[in-house]
This record gives C-alpha cells, structure tokens and sequence, in this order.
C-alpha cells in the first residue's frame, strides 16, 4: 500500500554533496523497514486504515462543529 512509495521516497531523497554516506546509512534502514513490513504487512496496513478513518471521523465531526451539518464527501 503506502510503504513501497515511502520505501522508494526513502532511497531517493538525499543531498548531492552526501550522497555517499546517505545510501550507506540508508540502504540499511529501508531493508529493515521492508522485512518487517513484510512479516507485518497486515498488521500495518490495518493500523493505517484505522487511522485514516479515525482522522475522516474527526475532520467530519470538526466541519459538523463549524458549519452546523455533516460534510459529504
């Protein structure tokens, strides 16, 4: 879901004059993050989407709150 882009992002991004350190430092950290996502790939993603909701649930409430009737989406 959302890790293959941040794993890609992870790599990526990084200062040109660093450039060499950066990988070293990061390559290591992005194959952890992958293997446990791995193992935890279900897990992880359920979290995700109840957090997501929980955040959709909040934003509704506060627009509720402001505006007087429910937001829809």
């Amino acid at each position: 879901m959302w890790l293959p882009i941040a794993f890609i992002t992870f790599l990526v991004y990084e200062e040109k004059e660093q450039e060499m350190d950066s990988i070293v430092l990061r390559l290591p950290i992005a194959f952890i993050i992958f293997l446990v996502y791995e193992k935890k790939e279900q897990e992880i993603d359920s979290i995700v989407l109840s957090f997501k909701s929980f955040v959709s649930k909040q934003k509704s409430d506060v627009y509720e709150k402001l505006f007087g009737s429910e937001k829809h989406d």
